[in-house]
């Protein structure tokens, strides 16, 4: 897995923003606190606002994102939430980022099915908070 996700990121055409949009509607779904924790703060670099972090944290439009980082969260909260992609979201994709581009966000979402499988599994918490109070698991703590 980890070298499917090397190679994603290294073979992406998808713009760095487009991507955070895609990772935090991921986790947006399945509510995954440590996944949109790590993301807000490369949201952050990629110059979102805390604002428009927050809406793709929920599954909520922003008026900051683009029109294609919007067509993203829209076909990833479709596939993810619907399991399936309508076909007017699929041609304004296709039309937008070229079939490429759709197969690398199908992928950027299966990676990030898997890893907030896998974080909510295991019940990753978000570091602890500068007061040092501990957010460990209960996974951890069994």
């Amino acid at each position: 897995m980890f070298r499917f996700m090397e190679a994603e990121s290294k073979g992406t055409g998808l713009t760095p923003r487009v991507r955070e949009v895609v990772i935090l509607s991921v986790a947006s779904v399945w509510q995954v606190a440590y996944e949109i924790y790590a993301h807000s703060a490369v949201a952050r670099q990629n110059g979102f606002s805390q604002e428009a972090i927050d809406a793709l944290a929920v599954g909520k439009p922003s008026d900051e994102l683009d029109d294609q980082e919007a067509l993203a969260q829209k076909l990833t909260l479709e596939l993810v939430g619907q399991r399936k992609i309508s076909d007017a979201t699929y041609r304004a994709a296709a039309e937008t980022f070229g079939r490429r581009g759709v197969v690398d966000m199908t992928f950027l979402i299966g990676e990030y099915l898997y890893t907030s499988a896998a974080l909510n599994a295991f019940e990753i918490p978000v570091p602890a908070e500068p007061d040092g109070s501990s957010h460990a698991s209960k996974r951890e703590q069994q």
